[in-house]
């Protein structure tokens, strides 16, 4: 008697169908899940870049408010070198000042005679002013912008008279005589000029023995730092 053929299957269709439908959904996993894999590894990337980006714009900015703290710090220094320079002229304008205060002195030219005649004291100041009993300034009219006045005018001997300035500036003041009526022959004028610092100097005498006519006696000048010298006429 013969025997049956049998078929020996290791798999049947259903288990390759469910073999298949696995590794199908395997698949659809992996290429879902895939964008995700080694994700930490681009977030530490991404992390470590965004790091670095916002450290760059820190320093950016910290370079920039240190340019801005320097501007500021260059204007300060500016303006404090601006208002030392000005302090600097100020100074120098008031050491100038000074100079010329200490410059002005106080003087005074007397001259006084003893013969019958009536002699003019007349003084000429750096300016040009010239002083006469016809212009005497005792009231600043004559000259608006001197100090300097004949403060005592007599019109006949024995006799004397003065000029005076209370602000007397730097320059030469020349001293002149003039006899304006002789009644005696000739008359001998002498003289002092006084200031605060010498004191009372004589003038050498002078012997005038015609009218209406200048007779030097005298330059003083009173230099920039207020010391004063006299040259006598010859």
């Amino acid at each position: 008697m013969r025997r049956p053929t049998r078929n020996i299957e290791i798999f049947s269709m259903s288990v390759l169908d469910m073999f298949a439908s696995a590794l199908g959904a395997f698949i659809m996993v992996t290429i879902i899940l895939f964008p995700f894999y080694n994700k930490h590894q681009l977030l530490d990337i991404n992390t470590r870049a965004a790091k670095g980006l916002d450290d760059e714009i820190l320093n950016g900015t910290d370079r920039l408010h240190a340019a801005d703290e320097e501007s500021t710090l260059q204007q300060a220094e500016i303006a404090q070198k601006g208002r030392i320079e000005s302090q600097i002229r100020q100074c120098r304008q008031n050491v100038q000042e000074c100079k010329v205060t200490l410059a002005k002195k106080f003087l005074v030219v007397q001259i006084q005679w003893r013969e019958r005649a009536d002699v003019n004291l007349i003084v000429v100041d750096p300016q040009g002013n010239r002083f006469t009993p016809e212009k005497p300034n005792r009231t600043r009219h004559d000259f608006p912008d001197s100090f300097g006045q004949l403060s005592i005018d007599m019109k006949i001997g024995p006799g004397l008279e003065v000029w005076q300035n209370s602000a007397a500036g730097p320059g030469e003041y020349r001293i002149i005589y003039r006899a304006a009526k002789l009644i005696d022959p000739s008359v001998t004028v002498g003289g002092w000029y006084i200031q605060r610092s010498t004191g009372r100097k004589k003038l050498r005498e002078r012997t005038i023995g015609a009218v209406d006519t200048d007779v030097p006696a005298a330059t003083i000048v009173v230099a920039q730092d207020g010391t004063v010298t006299v040259t006598e006429a010859n």
